[in-house]
């Protein structure tokens, strides 16, 4: 059935969609202006007129409240997941303990530690904000282009591709088709290598915090249930093959020494 509910979602991944496609239209539209405008050997190309301009910055801003708009929906829908932590740690025995005003003796299992479910569960609050790119190396690096190696010259109205100018001769206005099209091309390249970087080197060589995670739910002996909706989620096994996890340092290499043979 569809009800309001789903219309909804229909119109809000919509706007995530339509937004990207904005973005798509005026990087290329951007990068096509940046290129044949200061590639040209004689005035064949000229700069769109300050109207179109205005256009251009309206696509922009659409784009900017489409995704914000989903990047809203997003993060409600992270703060409304579903998480369960699934202790598989079973009690080792039983322990006698004395009945208050009747004077007896009864047993009772052991209880289970708590703080192996508390600690996996703050491991994944840390790994929340964990990402494949440094957001403070991305914008320290795109200023560094732009200002020290001087890329923001390309996007002045004229046709020279000169990334250093004399501060004694004129200097033309910039344009704002230019300096988005520059901008935004930094932004994606250093992002992109950024990426490259954390996928192909960082996380196999120096640490995966996901699988780093996923291995401390076995070595804790705990699984994590998350229901991102009613009837769709996602499920990490961490049952130990040992069956227990509260253990003392001894047991806990010996069953290490195990699992590596």
């Amino acid at each position: 059935m569809i009800d309001l509910q789903t219309v909804m979602k229909f119109l809000l991944y919509y706007a995530g969609d339509l937004a990207n496609v904005f973005f798509i239209i005026t990087v290329g539209t951007g990068l096509y202006w940046i290129i044949f405008f200061k590639a040209q050997k004689s005035v064949s190309v000229l700069l769109p007129m300050p109207v179109q301009e205005e256009r251009f910055v309206t696509y922009v801003g659409c784009a900017f409240a489409l995704k914000a708009l989903q990047f809203l929906h997003k993060i409600i829908s992270q703060i409304t997941i579903d998480i369960f932590f699934i202790d598989w740690e079973r009690p080792k025995g039983k322990v006698l303990k004395a009945i208050e005003g009747e004077g007896g003796v009864r047993s009772a299992t052991v209880p289970v530690s708590i703080w192996r479910t508390y600690f996996v569960a703050n491991e994944w609050n840390e790994i929340q904000t964990v990402r494949k790119i440094n957001p403070l190396f991305q914008v320290l690096t795109v200023l560094f282009f732009l200002e020290v190696v001087g890329f923001k010259n390309l996007a002045l109205m004229d046709s020279s591709s000169s990334l250093s100018r004399n501060p004694s001769s004129y200097i033309a206005p910039y344009s704002r088709i230019l300096r988005y099209a520059v901008t935004t091309a930094l932004w994606l390249v250093i992002g992109i290598i950024q990426i490259v970087f954390f996928a192909a080197f960082y996380e196999r060589f120096v640490e995966d915090k996901i699988r780093q995670f996923v291995d401390l739910c076995s070595m804790s002996n705990i699984s994590v249930f998350l229901l991102s909706h009613k009837c769709f989620g996602y499920y990490i096994h961490g049952r130990s093959v040992h069956g227990h996890a509260d253990t003392n340092m001894e047991e806990m290499n010996m069953n290490l020494k195990r699992e590596a043979v």
